[in-house]
C-alpha cells in the first residue's frame, strides 16, 4: 500500500514544460530552416535567368562576330578580282 501512496506521474509539470520549450525551440529552428531554403531556392533562380541571358548575349555576339567575319572573307574574295581587271 505504500507504493499506491509514494506513485508518481510520468510527467510532472517540470518535466512536461521543458518538453514543450524543446518542442519549441524545434519548431523554430524547423521554419528557419525552411525560410532559409526558400530564399536560397530565389537565389538560385534568379542566377539561373541571368546566366541564361549572359549565355544568349554571348551567343549573340559571337553569331555577329561570325557573321561580320564571313563578310569581310567574302569582300576580300570578290575585291581581288575587280582590282585584277583594273590592272589589265
Amino acid at each position: 500500500m505504500d507504493n499506491e501512496n509514494n506513485w508518481k506521474p510520468l510527467w510532472d509539470d517540470e518535466d512536461m514544460q521543458k518538453f514543450e520549450d524543446t518542442i519549441a525551440i524545434y519548431n523554430d529552428l524547423t521554419r528557419a530552416n525552411m525560410n532559409l531554403i526558400s530564399k536560397i531556392q530565389e537565389q538560385l533562380k534568379r542566377n539561373t535567368q541571368l546566366i541564361s541571358v549572359m549565355i544568349l548575349c554571348i551567343i549573340a555576339f559571337d553569331l555577329n562576330l561570325l557573321r561580320m567575319l564571313s563578310d569581310t572573307t567574302n569582300s576580300i574574295i570578290e575585291f581581288e578580282p575587280r582590282k585584277e581587271r583594273r590592272r589589265q
